[in-house]
């Protein structure tokens, strides 16, 4: 059994104070959070805010290849292209880290809704029904990138190329009129 007088000589109670004191410190720093903070955090805990900025370290690479491909006159090995994403994501946390990106989120709802509109948010997403949504979110989000990606390559066909381009000839003849200047 643990006596008073082993936890003064381990000097234990100190320590269970000072937890104790940190805890509690922490739990009404949580509470004295800002309402549009919570809601953008509530909102944005569905989604991978990490996988986001890999990706747009993953395209700034891809972009870069052909350039850094021409003056290296080779072909980047995979580690190349991967360390090269890894150096954007580096450079992209460190132009924007994700506590900024927070920032711009929560002045763009401080700019957009009233406090009450806010707090209702906070107690919606907070309900059963606020949380499946939240759930589903990452899902139907998916779902439309899906289906607009789907869209993009049908537009893209060969006969759908064609079509438009007789349905952009028939909307602005002026644009394929030989005997205008400019066509």
């Amino acid at each position: 059994m643990i006596s008073l007088r082993w936890i003064q000589n381990k000097n234990v109670l100190g320590f269970v104070i000072v937890a104790v004191a940190l805890f509690m410190c922490s739990a009404s720093l949580y509470a004295q959070v800002d309402p549009a903070r919570q809601l953008v955090r509530t909102l944005s805990a569905g989604d991978d805010v990490e996988g986001i900025y890999q990706k747009a370290a993953t395209a700034f690479a891809n972009r870069m290849q052909p350039a850094i491909q021409s003056k290296i006159k080779r072909l980047m090995t995979d580690d190349e292209k991967e360390r090269l994403a890894q150096f954007w994501h580096t450079k992209i946390v460190e132009w924007m880290p994700i506590s900024a990106l927070e920032d711009i989120l929560v002045a763009d709802l401080n700019k957009n809704l009233n406090s009450d509109e806010i707090d209702e948010l906070n107690t919606f997403y907070r309900s059963d029904l606020g949380k499946k949504l939240l759930m589903l979110s990452p899902i139907l989000k998916k779902e439309a990138r899906d289906a607009v990606t789907e869209l993009a390559r049908k537009a893209a066909g060969k006969d759908n190329i064609e079509k438009i381009g007789n349905d952009l000839k028939k909307e602005f003849p002026e644009w394929f009129d030989a005997s205008k200047p400019g066509a």
